[in-house]
């Protein structure tokens, strides 16, 4: 059935800390955090380069810029976080109460020529790297 976004964020982050990476980028996409899954597999990969396996390193490169190509698609938060811009995030509290407050992920992001740009650097960047590993 269909979950709320929001408990699909600590279900990534289980799936991390139990060494399941392409789930927790797929429940990270679920979550709508397209920015923790930039972060995990930027991590990936630099874990990756630095343990010379170059195989792996190649295809998390490969990966990122499919993933900058379709964040940029989708324009928003996606977008934002494929150009390697921070998303805001804020509190919020349905009763007042600090123990309540919650994360909410800004929606309303404008994308403009310089997100693009950028993005579109990130990508290219991505496919460099992919194809030397």
């Amino acid at each position: 059935g269909e979950f709320d976004s929001s408990m699909f964020l600590p279900y990534a982050e289980w799936l991390a800390l139990q060494d399941r990476f392409d789930e927790a980028l797929r429940a990270y996409a679920k979550a709508s955090r397209p920015d923790l899954s930039f972060k995990l597999m930027e991590q990936l990969t630099l874990n990756a380069v630095l343990e010379g396996r170059f195989k792996d390193a190649s295809y998390y490169y490969h990966l990122l810029s499919e993933e900058t190509l379709r964040g940029l698609a989708e324009g928003g938060l996606a977008a934002r976080a494929a150009a390697g811009l921070p998303i805001t995030v804020r509190r919020s509290a349905e009763k007042d109460d600090e123990k309540d407050a919650k994360e909410v992920v800004m929606d309303a992001v404008v994308v403009t020529e310089g997100v693009v740009k950028l993005a579109l650097e990130r990508f290219w960047e991505y496919r460099r790297h992919a194809d030397l590993y």
